[in-house]
């Protein structure tokens, strides 16, 4: 188990670094840094000026490793919108995307493995069609759209919960309920899959043979051996789910590093995009080292492998 997790451990700067190349590169080719950090008002002077501040008049290699130990000190720069340290700016708006990010992800578990239960142990039944007929729909609707309506509805017609802000539990309903409906679906899809497989294994038959009531057998015997799809499918959507949340955070004008990204592209704030790039993958990787930590300890093959 140790060796298995500090292997897994090992492999994160090797992440890091590729991730700090895609932006070095996306940064370098899209456009001339020195034209997105000056404005039109800038003069050939000031622009020689600070192409050499930024290390632009060196070789790429060394652009890039210079690029690399100012990442590793935690140094992307300062903002050009709100002048201090672009690092401290997103990290203020952490917690926010966090709660927003943990919300949704307990309702969009919770409810999606609750039903996908109910339909593997009804199955072919008119709640298993009615179900997943809904899961299959609910996985094509856009979030952004699916908030408006949540806006329409519950802020504005039944005056139920307010459209934006932050700080009360009623202003995190709505942009959590918008988060987990695009993933709840696929929890109840997977669910569903995986118990009915397991369902069909020998060892489920002996356990009914035994006289065992159902309920047991399902919650003794069936949900332990189909946890594992259901852990690997929560990983994948972690990062989908902190990706997603760029959107809902606009939607609902949510403080989180979503929206400040966003606020920042606009505003060319190069600077702020980099540190938020670099924190939310950051996120999205240490949840999925988790996620297969804990996977390890379900399936011990996992470690063999």
């Amino acid at each position: 188990m140790l060796r298995y997790i500090v292997r897994r451990i090992a492999l994160l700067p090797v992440t890091f670094a590729f991730l700090a190349l895609v932006v070095f590169l996306t940064l370098r080719l899209t456009a001339d840094p020195v034209s997105l950090f000056l404005d039109i008002n800038g003069t050939p002077e000031q622009a020689a000026e600070l192409r050499r501040t930024m290390n632009l008049d060196r070789p790429l290699p060394v652009q890039f490793a210079l690029f690399l130990v100012d990442i590793i000190n935690g140094d992307f720069g300062r903002s050009m919108v709100f002048s201090e340290p672009a690092l401290p700016l997103v990290l203020q708006r952490v917690v926010p995307t966090l709660e927003l990010v943990a919300a949704s992800m307990l309702v969009a578990v919770g409810i999606g493995f609750m039903l996908g239960l109910y339909c593997a142990a009804r199955r072919d039944g008119v709640a298993d069609f009615v179900v997943s007929s809904l899961a299959i729909v609910g996985q094509s609707m856009p979030s952004f759209w699916l908030g408006i309506l949540l806006i329409q509805l519950f802020a504005l017609y039944l005056g139920w919960l307010p459209t934006s802000g932050y700080g009360e539990w009623a202003n995190l309903v709505l942009p959590a309920l918008t988060l987990a409906a695009f993933q709840f679906p696929n929890f109840v899809l997977v669910t569903r899959t995986s118990i009915l497989d397991v369902l069909g294994e020998q060892f489920v038959t002996t356990a009914r043979s035994k006289g065992i009531r159902e309920r047991l057998v399902l919650f003794r015997h069936v949900v332990p051996n189909a946890i594992a799809p259901i852990l690997t499918l929560l990983g994948l959507q972690l990062g989908v789910l902190i990706g997603g949340s760029i959107i809902t955070e606009t939607v609902f004008a949510w403080p989180g590093v979503g929206r400040l990204i966003i606020s920042s592209i606009f505003q060319r704030d190069i600077p702020v995009v980099m540190a938020g790039v670099f924190v939310m993958s950051a996120a999205i990787m240490l949840c999925n080292l988790a996620v297969d930590v804990a996977l390890s300890v379900i399936d011990p093959r996992i470690r063999m492998n």
